[in-house]
């Protein structure tokens, strides 16, 4: 299981920061891009890549942070194999890195 998440809004990834610290164990690999703030202004402090800080201290076995969508299906391009499951998680344009994995994989 590879897992692509996009935190959605800064208020709810402060409010569900430490559930979002375990809530990722089954997947096998876990790739963590920007918060999708839809609206919001930034809070200080709350930002994906302490999110990926805390996700590496909590035990992941495979946490990756990678901001940008393209780099994203790249770095999928280069480690999925046959049989492998992708699921893209998160409320706002996170659909795009499947939608142009299918793309690419066609």
């Amino acid at each position: 299981i590879v897992a692509v998440f996009q935190p959605h809004r800064y208020t709810r990834t402060q409010a569900l920061f430490k559930d979002f610290l375990t809530a990722f164990y089954d997947a096998d690999v876990l790739i963590l891009t920007d918060i999708y703030p839809a609206g919001e202004d930034r809070i200080e402090g709350v930002e994906a890549k302490a999110l990926f800080e805390g996700l590496r201290e909590y035990g992941h076995k495979d946490v990756t942070y990678l901001g940008d969508k393209k780099e994203i299906v790249e770095y999928l391009l280069r480690i999925i194999s046959p049989g492998d499951l992708v699921i893209t998680l998160g409320a706002g344009d996170i659909w795009q890195v499947s939608d142009e994995l299918v793309s690419r994989l066609s």
